[in-house]
């Protein structure tokens, strides 16, 4: 009975073989992953006319969207974010809000700021309601904070120029690995 030599080139074809074959079942899981899991979330998304484009970064916990103007920033968003939680089965911890953001609402925001980190933390929301009806008064303008599972949405419009913001309610610092400070 004749016997096998191993050479070094049947041992080289034989690791090739694996590691293309390996490289194909588990590159193809991913690619079949990547088109058929964001294909839901992009149909979603097109049928809302104030998402223009998504994006989820690193595991898919930060999105970044663009919008454009919307009545309400937490009808736009909030049904949307759910929908991403159940198709990635993850959590979004920041969502970065692309739109015509205009710098000459920003020292609102920085005024606002302070109310809203007070009412996150104290869950005193008439401080905040009255805080922003000051603003309002002050600034000429439209603003608003919708309250949402997981976000304060901030909307600041006056004339035409727009501000919107997603802030976490709860603070996830201070908290051990996947533990929420609520």
């Amino acid at each position: 009975m004749p016997q096998k030599h191993w050479t070094l080139q049947k041992f080289f074809l034989i690791g090739a073989a694996f590691i293309i074959t390996t490289g194909l079942l588990f590159g193809g899981e991913a690619l079949a992953e990547y088109f058929f899991k964001d294909s839901p979330l992009q149909q979603w998304a097109e049928a809302v006319p104030e998402i223009k484009e998504f994006t989820l970064l690193g595991k898919g916990e930060v999105l970044r969207v663009r919008l454009e103007k919307t009545n309400d920033l937490r009808n736009t968003l909030e049904s949307f974010l759910r929908e991403i939680r159940e198709k990635r089965k993850g959590e979004i911890r920041e969502v970065i809000i692309e739109s015509p953001q205009a710098p000459e609402l920003t020292p609102v925001y920085y005024e606002l700021s302070f109310t809203l980190e007070e009412a996150r933390v104290s869950g005193n929301y008439q401080a905040l309601y009255e805080k922003l009806r000051e603003l309002e008064e002050k600034y000429r303008g439209d603003f608003k904070v919708f309250i949402g599972e997981e976000f304060f949405f901030v909307q600041l419009a006056k004339d035409d120029l727009l501000y919107y913001q997603a802030v976490p309610r709860f603070s996830r610092w201070g908290a051990g690995e996947g533990e929420v400070i609520r």
